[in-house]
């Protein structure tokens, strides 16, 4: 029998040697993977499950955002499996302008109870959902949820939320502008307690509308968000009149309710500049306007629409409703709402802060070119060294080596000079440069009369060594970081927001430039006390100092003049009369104060009134019953954050524009006699 032939080839058993070997090492590593996943990737499996909640977003005011402003988000979470303290986050990366970046994270701490729905309000920055941003829910430092930002953009629109259960009661105002030639209207409803509870989160609103009925049914912290919008700079649009209103309303409505009667249509006519009325007369229900109240409509028995200022904005109140059938069959009942608004939405004295853009932003962050890690000593002590170098170098040098007769010497003499000299020079130099911390802050802080204040600036540091930095603010303010967009950063900031709003710089570099933007609303701020007067064209009257800030160089703009009143610490009471130093300040009240306050016009003080120029914050009115105080502060203010650090700090300068609005009795110039 013959044998079958097999090829064995002199490697055969080499690997065939090799490929057992293979096999056992990849059982021997799955039984690692195996037991690897047994011990330590179960619980970790279990944790992601236990803690993984499903988290949703709503963006903006019913999904419409502004893009250069804070957008309000309400994060919701379900489906919750443990309780557990849990962290949103968002990534904030974009470029702010042409040298800075915003750059960082934004966190804010969630309690998370098993079985029970969470919600949490933030705030981002409107590019941020322009960009689409992630928003990431850890536990313990592991992302267990995510939801992406989405929303639509505003335009070019004036934004208007009407306060109704009912979809079609924002019908009334389609086809109106904001004005004749003015922007289109985008009217959207919200439920009576679906608006944002931050004031300044309200800043996309062109107005906000609402029947006496609506705004009963508003919870506190709605009510006092809402409240404090207005006195901010905000348009509250009040449709009707209620006979029983809380007492909180009747105190902010121009309108008096009264018996239910029909006005004639030639009224509503005159106010909306049309020449056709209503087919038929309009129900009205009321009894008149409040003293202190404006009529914009109307006669003194039957006032359609009345105006009241509260604070820095206004109230405004229609004796009818927009269902009215006469109205609503009317051809031109766009042009009344059209009037109105346009009448309506003119704030310049608004307290509200500047959107989050370049412009003007920019002129308040140019304070840290101030900041300077070199102090450069005068020119003439530069010369006197000269002097002296060159004189020694040169004709002393020579004398004494020609009396020694060592002329060749020279060639050692003169490299040690030099080298000497540049060591003395350095060495000035390190003892000039700063040890400590240098930080310049600029701000504006606008005093509404009751309490309630804005506050906002731009606070600018560098350290001379890398080291951990915080910023800290008063309160619960919005911030935003910045960082030069031509410099590496070592770490990105992460602001945490709670108690106090604080920017946490794990570390920065040495002698680099870091920005961060702060502004949000406070209240127990005081007032400056303004009981004013006026006969003829003189101004009288007492300037009181109920704030508790020290506050310099106070002015009054009142018609056309400058009245310097002096400084004034906390109850600091000041007379005003025939002695007061007065300047004109027909050309401009920026000028005019920039010559009676000089800190406007060096240091810090210069970016501040650009600042001021460019946001035309002392424009003043032309009215002789209104006046403009003005002031400037270097105490820390709500809305300009301050550093902190372990370092000590050699340069701290801020300086901080003041304003209030009051009102001025005017009396007969006549027959008058002031006490």
């Amino acid at each position: 029998m013959k044998r079958k032939l097999t090829w064995q080839g002199p490697f055969r058993n080499k690997y065939h040697g090799r490929a057992r070997y293979g096999r056992f090492m990849a059982y021997l590593l799955a039984l690692i993977t195996f037991m690897a996943t047994v011990l330590y990737g179960a619980p970790y499996s279990q944790v992601q499950a236990a803690s993984g909640p499903r988290m949703s977003a709503v963006v903006g005011l019913n999904g419409f955002y502004d893009r250069y402003g804070w957008v309000p988000v309400e994060l919701r979470f379900d489906n919750v499996s443990l309780t557990a303290s849990a962290v949103v986050s968002v990534q904030v990366n974009a470029a702010f302008d042409a040298t800075r970046n915003a750059a960082g994270a934004l966190e804010w701490s969630v309690p998370l109870e098993r079985g029970r729905v969470t919600t949490r309000e933030i705030s981002v920055p409107g590019w941020v959902v322009y960009s689409n941003a992630v928003v990431d829910c850890l536990v313990n430092n592991e992302v267990v949820a995510q939801t992406r930002l989405s929303g639509n953009e505003l335009g070019k629109v004036a934004f208007v939320g009407v306060l109704s259960g009912r979809a079609e009661a924002a019908q009334f105002l389609t086809g109106s502008t904001d004005g004749a030639g003015g922007l289109p209207v985008l009217p959207m409803t919200f439920g009576a307690n679906s608006l944002p509870t931050n004031a300044n989160l309200l800043q996309s609103l062109t107005a906000v509308v609402a029947s006496p009925d609506e705004l009963a049914d508003m919870n506190t912290a709605h009510r006092e968000g809402l409240l404090e919008w207005v006195k901010l700079g905000g348009l509250l649009l009040v449709t009707g009149t209620s006979p029983s209103p809380p007492a909180w309303e009747a105190r902010i409505l121009p309108l008096l309710a009264g018996p239910s009667h029909n006005a004639p249509g030639a009224l509503f006519a005159h106010f909306a500049g049309t020449a056709s009325a209503p087919p038929k007369p309009v129900g009205v229900s009321v009894a008149g306007a409040r003293s202190e109240a404006h009529v914009w409509a109307g006669n003194g028995t039957t006032p359609l629409i009345a105006a009241l200022s509260v604070g820095r904005g206004t109230v405004v109140q229609t004796a009818f409703t927009p269902t009215e059938s006469s109205l609503i069959s009317w051809s031109n009942n766009t042009s009344l709402w059209t009037q109105l608004l346009g009448r309506a939405t003119d704030q310049p004295q608004s307290a509200l802060p500047p959107k989050l853009t370049a412009q003007p932003l920019d002129s308040l962050a140019s304070a840290s070119a101030v900041l300077a890690p070199l102090r450069v000593p005068s020119l003439p002590f530069w010369a006197v060294i000269f002097v002296v170098y060159a004189a020694f170098v040169g004709p002393i040098l020579f004398i004494v080596l020609r009396r020694f007769r060592v002329e060749p010497w020279a060639w050692i003499v003169l490299p040690l000079i030099s080298l000497l000299t540049t060591l003395g020079m350095y060495s000035f130099g390190v003892k000039e440069r700063p040890q400590g911390l240098l930080t310049e802050g600029v701000g504006v802080f606008d005093l509404v009369g009751d309490g309630t204040a804005e506050g906002y600036g731009v606070r600018s540091f560098m350290s001379p060594s890398i080291s951990p930095v915080d910023v800290s603010s008063s309160g619960q303010m919005m911030v935003l970081p910045l960082s030069q967009s031509d410099i590496h950063s070592l770490n990105s900031a992460t602001v945490y927001h709670g108690t106090f709003t604080v920017v946490h710089y794990p570390q920065v570099g040495r002698w680099t430039v870091h920005d961060v933007i702060s502004s949000g609303a406070v209240l127990n701020q005081g007032q400056v006390d303004l009981q004013l007067w006026s006969t003829s064209k003189h101004l009288s009257g007492i300037v009181r100092n109920d704030t508790p800030y020290e506050l310099h160089d106070v002015a009054l703009c009142w018609n056309g003049k400058l009245v310097e009143v002096g400084d004034m610490t906390p109850g600091t009471v000041i007379t005003i009369g025939k002695t007061t130093v007065v300047a004109s300040a027909s050309g401009s009240y920026l000028t005019a104060y920039s010559a009676y306050n000089h800190d406007l016009t060096r240091g810090i003080g210069r970016s501040l009134s650009n600042f001021v120029a460019e946001t035309n914050l002392m424009h003043g009115s032309t009215d002789t019953t209104d006046v403009m105080m003005i002031a400037t502060t270097t105490d820390r203010t709500p809305g300009l954050a301050s550093v902190v650090s372990d370092l000590r700090t050699s340069s701290d300068h801020s300086l901080v524009l003041v304003r209030e609005f009051g009102k001025v009795t005017i009396y007969p110039s006549i027959g008058v006699t002031i006490q």
